[in-house]
């Protein structure tokens, strides 16, 4: 990240890039998701996006290059996670596997916090 960007984010992301860390604010976006969506129990909606790249130096690869960009909202379209940089290429399913998110939800140390 440039020096410019990573300013801008370490400036910006405690207000706009906040993942929930106590079981209140969990609880608090399951209560708006119930509430505004009729959605129980709801603590995010996930979705990636492939964004596509001008292809590096010495990579063969025929084709479009790309990167994954995976999300996670809140009820008030607030973002509460990601994850930038998985190869395009990648399938759905190998990109959760990969993600940071699927192992802090499988870890039995629950490290989100999640009630």
């Amino acid at each position: 990240m440039d020096e410019p960007s990573k300013a801008i984010f370490e400036a910006l992301a405690s207000e706009f890039f906040k993942t929930p860390s106590t079981e209140r604010e969990w609880q608090e976006i399951a209560r708006k998701f119930k509430q505004r969506w009729d959605f129980p129990n709801g603590i995010g909606a996930i979705d990636g996006k492939r964004i596509l790249i001008k292809q590096p130096a010495n990579f063969d690869y025929k084709g479009n290059n790309s990167i994954v960009l995976l999300a996670v909202f809140g009820p008030d379209y607030q973002c509460i996670w990601t994850s930038v940089g998985t190869n395009g290429r990648s399938s759905d399913s190998g990109i959760w596997q990969r993600s940071d998110l699927r192992a802090a939800l499988s870890s039995t140390d629950n490290p989100l916090s999640l009630p």
